[in-house]
């Protein structure tokens, strides 16, 4: 049977760019933190610039790890359920995607953390930036319940998880080809049993929402009619949920659903073409590593001279700074660190003869930030 052409979602893309920019929203209360773990406005974020628009970012930016994780599965099911790979491609892949950046910046974080005990007395934003920590974030392992809390590059927890779900995601691949219906159906209600039952794991969310998402490109790939169908149901439902005893983390994620399907249907029937936003999908994972350590280095310098960081926190055009230099680290990044680094190992280990579909193009399958999970997981 002739594979499937590979297609390119430049809406899923950049509905992925929007969560993202929801998390830098939602982390700009970092720089409110005097020390490493004080959060001085829970509860009360009235100082934060320009609330009375951005208060769904500021209070409930969290949520978007949870459109993350159900993008991710769709991703992945799009680029790997119709175009089989071996496992060492399959690893390859996203050990050459994830880990130069993610390794960059938890060597970035320690220094930056070592500066600030030096220069100021103590650490900015996240505490446990300790050797056992350092190993668990050296090996991806930040949120498989080794850990005492978010350490070092906290943001970083989420991915940590999602590198679980790649292995059994992999795994399932034979079986996901052969029973797509049962799939979809184990999709659909495995996320129900996750929301009644409060399931503290991040690991376990991440592969619930993930399945999710491939159940989501599954009935897509049946049909678009189908898919248009769930998407006007799950829209409906969420106008009409509000007014009724249903938890909200279980709307927000049939919210999720129906965007993650309104937006693939779109890319699917080619009414949206443009590529004029790519880099905005581009810059996701680098705006998602990099904002952490900018807003360290920025912490330690306010402090070291005696600056008011809330004052200055406080103007609107610092969030609109901020928020344009992540964008623009991250879309450099992705130009000239990542995208280079990508290439070069793959190319290195196809030369090895360890893994044997080196195209020289990028492949960017599918990056995933994600920071906060509704309410069983929170982090500031």
């Amino acid at each position: 049977m002739t594979a499937r052409p590979l297609q390119r979602y430049h809406l899923v893309d950049i509905s992925r760019g929007a969560a993202a920019l929801a998390v830098l929203i939602y982390h700009y209360q970092h720089f409110y933190f005097p020390q490493a773990g004080v959060d001085p406005i829970a509860g009360d974020s009235s100082m934060l610039p320009w609330h009375g628009a951005l208060w769904i970012f500021y209070d409930y930016g969290y949520w978007a790890v949870q459109f993350f994780w159900i993008i991710s599965g769709f991703v992945f099911a799009a680029t790997y359920i119709d175009h089989p790979v071996g496992g060492g491609d399959f690893f390859i892949r996203r050990f050459a995607r994830l880990y130069p950046l993610h390794f960059a910046t938890l060597i970035l974080v320690a220094v930056l953390q070592f500066c600030s005990s030096m220069a100021v007395g103590h650490e900015q934003i996240y505490e446990h930036n300790d050797a056992y920590h350092f190993t668990l974030n050296l090996f991806m392992a930040s949120a498989w319940g080794f850990e005492k809390d978010l350490s070092f590059n906290g943001p970083v927890w989420s991915l940590s998880a999602e590198v679980v779900v790649y292995f059994v995601f992999f795994w399932s691949l034979p079986r996901l080809r052969r029973y797509p219906a049962l799939t979809t159906a184990i999709g659909v209600f495995a996320p129900l049993a996750m929301l009644a039952q409060h399931v503290a794991s991040p690991v376990v969310q991440c592969a619930f929402l993930f399945y999710l998402g491939v159940a989501v490109f599954l009935l897509l790939r049946k049909s678009v009619t189908l898919a248009i169908v769930g998407a006007v149901s799950a829209l409906l439902f969420v106008s009409v949920a509000q007014a009724l005893p249903i938890p909200v983390s279980f709307q927000v994620v049939v919210a999720f659903i129906g965007l993650v399907l309104v937006t693939a249907i779109i890319d699917t029937t080619g009414i949206y073409r443009s590529g004029w936003l790519k880099w905005f999908g581009d810059a996701t994972y680098g705006s998602y590593l990099l904002h952490v350590p900018l807003q360290i280095a920025i912490n330690t310098t306010l402090d070291f001279f005696r600056i008011n960081r809330p004052e200055v926190a406080s103007n609107p055009l610092c969030l609109v700074a901020f928020v344009g230099v992540v964008f623009g680290l991250a879309a450099l990044s992705f130009r000239y660190f990542e995208k280079p680094f990508d290439q070069g190992i793959r190319k290195r280990y196809a030369r090895l003869g360890l893994s044997a579909r080196y195209s020289g193009t990028f492949i960017r399958s599918a990056d995933v930030p994600g920071q906060g999970t509704s309410d069983i997981r929170t982090d500031p």
